[in-house]
């Protein structure tokens, strides 16, 4: 049986994979616009990493869950889940650290709103600059990921 660090460590791999993707993609669109600059190539470029925004949100989610489900038992479901899910993790227990930090949390609370709006299709309203500004946001929000689950992982085995 896998044990729970390696499941966590596949998933972050996953995760900086597709970060890498989103970069690599990110810089071919910039490429792109510099070379053609009479196009329409920044809507398209906002609605390709709006895609993969919401995609790692989404990894990041899972990684959440998983650790949730491992060592709390349960995850949150209905309507509000997201939020809860952020919630639990961000608060420690008596069986466990908390998972994620505040700033983290926070991040990730920015982030859904913008999820929200890709996954409900409401493309014809993303505003580049918004896109942009959540690539940083994901961004941070993986490299604190990291650095949490790291965290928490170590002070889970101390325990």
């Amino acid at each position: 049986m896998t044990s729970f660090s390696e499941v966590v460590a596949t998933k972050l791999v996953v995760l900086k994979e597709a970060i890498d993707d989103m970069e690599t993609d990110h810089a071919s669109m910039l490429s792109l616009q510099k070379d053609y600059p009479q196009g329409d190539s920044a809507s398209v470029h906002a609605t390709s990493l709006a895609t993969h925004i919401q995609g790692i949100f989404t990894g990041i989610e899972s990684i959440i869950g998983e650790i949730l489900k491992r060592v709390d038992g349960t995850i949150p479901g209905g309507g509000s889940s997201h939020r809860e899910l952020l919630a639990q993790a961000c608060i420690a227990t008596e069986h466990r650290p908390r998972i994620i930090g505040e700033a983290t949390r926070a991040t990730m609370t920015e982030l859904l709103g913008f999820r929200h709006v890709v996954r409900k299709q409401y493309g014809s309203i993303l505003k580049p600059a918004r896109v942009f500004e959540n690539r940083e946001h994901v961004l941070s929000a993986v490299a604190r990921l990291d650095l949490d689950v790291a965290t928490f992982i170590e002070a889970l085995m101390q325990r």
